[in-house]
């Protein structure tokens, strides 16, 4: 059994778990009174990019080769739409102020 795409699952999971929390920490009030500061929601979000990358590498690389179809389809489902989002708030946040 190859284990790029549970490894690829795991990984995407692992990046879910993270860009929750990157959600959590920013919905969770003034930037004051929050327990995690920019640095922290940082790092969430950067760990959940190379996660998420990773997650979608492994597998892309699972399909190329023999295994279970269903683990390398889980892996797909879970590691697209994380590094949609993740992309999709890099693009807003970097782009965003040209319409003003």
């Amino acid at each position: 059994m190859k284990l790029t795409a549970p490894l690829g699952l795991l990984l995407s999971l692992g990046g879910w778990v993270l860009l929750i929390l990157v959600f959590v920490n920013l919905l969770s009030g003034h930037l004051d009174d929050r327990t995690c500061g920019t640095q922290c929601v940082r790092n969430y979000f950067f760990g959940a990019t190379g996660l998420g990358a990773a997650g979608v590498l492994l597998a892309l690389a699972s399909l190329f080769g023999p295994g279970n179809r269903w683990i390398c389809a889980a892996a797909m489902i879970t590691a697209l739409p994380l590094a949609g989002i993740v992309a999709g708030i890099y693009l807003i946040g970097n782009f965003g102020h040209l319409l003003h």
